[in-house]
């Protein structure tokens, strides 16, 4: 059965009698990386599985010069993406005929081509894009990529706070997602990030802070903080990136149709 036909299926079920130990509709393993980054392997028109980076702070999905050039048509335009430094990066985009992580098949097959990806060790970036219509949990706990159902959704809230969030939608081609977080009394709205391993704030939102931060931790849940943040002063064109310092050992669950996000307690 299709991804589709049990998405729907189970979308059908009332959370009132949902069984107790549901399965999610796909799990894939998620692997750190030695840089302290994770991927999880995807599998491009149906060819062997290859790593690509998870990389929520990515805007679009993304293939390696290398592989892109050999799997993607329809190249008639370019995207130009912004990093959160503001370096620009302009990326010609196209489609490709599946991209999927195990049995789930993206339901977006447009993806830029981007030559920083060669000799990174990564084919491609799987970003928040790649989850637009689903509810997804990284478990970097136990190192899961969860695609998740009606059933498994609920168990997953049960032990979870609900934490809103902000989508930023740039024109249906790239998506990210942000949260507001405290900084010692300070609050900024963040980039959600899993493609980087620290912290880093703008230079005037660092300058309106108090210095040194003790803990950073999510506005809308104080309870979900982290003592002594590496944070790094950098020229970004927003308040403040959180990467993955802040989630380790945490299972974050996205829920992008409804702005919503769960999010797991650490070890």
């Amino acid at each position: 059965m299709s991804f589709r036909r049990i998405a729907a299926a189970a979308a059908a079920l009332s959370y009132a009698f949902l069984p107790a130990g549901a399965r999610a509709v796909e799990t894939a393993p998620l692997t750190a990386t030695p840089g302290g980054l994770y991927s999880v392997q995807a599998s491009v028109d149906g060819r062997p599985p290859v790593a690509m980076l998870l990389d929520l702070g990515a805007g679009i999905d993304m293939l390696s010069a290398g592989l892109g050039g050999q799997v993607v048509f329809g190249v008639d335009r370019a995207y130009t993406a912004w990093s959160p430094t503001g370096e620009r990066r302009d990326m010609p985009m196209g489609s490709v005929v599946s991209l999927a992580l195990g049995e789930y098949s993206l339901a977006d097959n447009t993806v830029g081509i981007w030559k920083g990806l060669d000799g990174s060790g990564f084919d491609g970036a799987i970003s928040a894009m790649a989850f637009k219509d689903v509810v997804t949990t990284f478990d970097f706990k136990n190192r899961q990529l969860v695609v998740e159902d009606a059933p498994s959704f609920a168990e997953r809230k049960r032990s979870a706070t609900y934490v809103p969030f902000v989508v930023v939608d740039d024109r249906s081609i790239g998506l990210r997602i942000f949260a507001p977080f405290d900084f010692g009394g300070r609050t900024g709205l963040c980039l959600v990030d899993t493609g980087i391993t620290g912290i880093a704030v703008n230079r005037q939102f660092a300058a309106s802070m108090h210095q040194p931060v003790a803990s950073i931790a999510l506005h809308a849940a104080p309870q979900i903080a982290l003592a002594n943040p590496p944070i790094a002063i950098e020229n970004l064109v927003y308040d403040c990136d959180v990467g993955l310092a802040f989630w380790a050992n945490r299972a974050l669950t996205i829920d992008i149709p409804n702005r919503a996000m769960f999010v797991g307690s650490p070890t």
